[in-house]
């Protein structure tokens, strides 16, 4: 009984120590021309099927000496060397990235940038759970340029949060210390038990739920139980979650889920104009405003997609099937067209398109569009 207590405090002391231990940083700008080359290897090292390039990329010494001071003595310094065995052997976004891609999901590079003396790299992901964006703080170590830290915009979470979470659940195994609030709700969200969750998330002491990393936990509950739930957590959510661009992205499928698409249009303004433009949220919009009925706000945006993106193929196809809803055969004949002449491509290599329409199969405008 005794030991089992005093292995309870030590695993306790631990966890509080890190707080003491964690290390404040300076970094030194990447050139921009260098930052932009980096950001390009990494997109293509993604594309080409090659997580280890990118995994080689993060400055994992770094991020966990800054989170339990391996260049130093600490006490338990056995238990930080076996926390870095894990992280060595498990810490692997590069394959994350490249399922995304083999599962028909894209990862592009959008800009680079200098912010608050720090060089950061911003990409767009796109997956079957959506649209997220990844930011990256990058620095020089050693003559290479490697990335020190990052933010997720999906989940609200930096990599060093990551790193601490994970730190924290490692110990707490080790120490067979029992779960924490957040911890539990993490368990019962695992295990596809919102209700529970929620049950727990509503009963912290209101300073703990109003909380950064609980209002996170409590939108992601509130997304999977009724309308009236998530739109009480959701108001609380806006009160009280920073002013970051997670802010904006994370209730995104809530509030779409929950029927409250006009909500989600301004959100995705605020974070377009956190990351300072990406084209591909015309798409976004569009499909928003389509759900909705509003065709003529979606084929806006869609028009403005192909103008900015004019390599996208799926702005073209998602225009062209709302030309052919409204039966508007002649639009939807000349965007036919554009896209031959954009893409190269023949008129039997189009016509699955359009197999879903029999009226436009027999209508003059097809004729026409066929015979020229």
């Amino acid at each position: 009984m005794f030991f089992n207590k005093y292995k309870t405090v030590i695993g306790f002391i631990i966890i509080c120590l890190m707080k003491l231990w964690r290390s404040d940083q300076t970094y030194a700008t990447v050139e921009y021309n260098k930052l932009i080359t980096f950001a390009s290897q990494i997109e293509a090292s993604i594309k080409n099927g090659n997580p280890s390039y990118f995994n080689h990329c993060f400055n994992t010494k770094m991020l966990l000496n800054n989170l339990i001071g391996m260049d130093e003595f600490r006490p338990y310094v056995d238990i930080a060397i076996g926390f870095t065995g894990v992280i060595e052997r498990e810490f692997d976004p590069g394959s994350l990235l490249t399922g995304v891609i083999d599962a028909g999901g894209s990862f592009m590079f959008i800009r680079a940038y200098q912010e608050a003396g720090e060089s950061k790299i911003l990409f767009r992901l796109l997956s079957a759970e959506g649209i997220s964006y990844h930011e990256y703080m990058a620095d020089t170590c050693n003559g290479r340029i490697m990335i020190n830290d990052g933010y997720i915009f999906n989940t609200g979470q930096t990599i060093s949060e990551m790193f601490e979470h994970a730190y924290v659940d490692y110990i707490s195994e080790l120490y067979e210390l029992p779960l924490s609030n957040s911890a539990t709700i993490r368990k019962s969200m695992n295990d596809g038990n919102y209700r529970k969750a929620y049950h727990k998330w509503v009963s912290l002491p209101e300073n703990v739920r109003l909380s950064e990393s609980y209002q996170l936990l409590g939108i992601q509950i509130a997304e999977h139980l009724s309308s009236k739930k998530y739109f009480k957590v959701y108001v609380e959510y806006q009160n009280y979650f920073p002013e970051e661009p997670g802010k904006y992205l994370i209730p995104l499928n809530g509030l779409l889920q929950h029927g409250y698409e006009q909500g989600a249009i301004p959100n995705i303004d605020k974070l377009e104009a956190y990351i300072q433009s990406d084209p591909f949220l015309y798409l976004v919009r569009a499909k928003i405003y389509a759900s909705t009925g509003d065709l003529s706000n979606a084929k806006y945006n869609l028009c403005k997609l192909i103008e900015e993106m004019p390599q996208y193929e799926n702005g073209y196809f998602s225009l062209l099937d709302l030309y052919l809803n409204e039966k508007d055969f002649s639009r939807a004949a000349e965007l036919l067209s554009t896209l031959m002449m954009t893409f190269n491509t023949y008129k039997e290599d189009l016509l699955p398109l359009l197999q879903n329409h029999p009226e436009f199969l027999e209508s003059a405008e097809y004729k026409t569009w066929l015979e020229n």
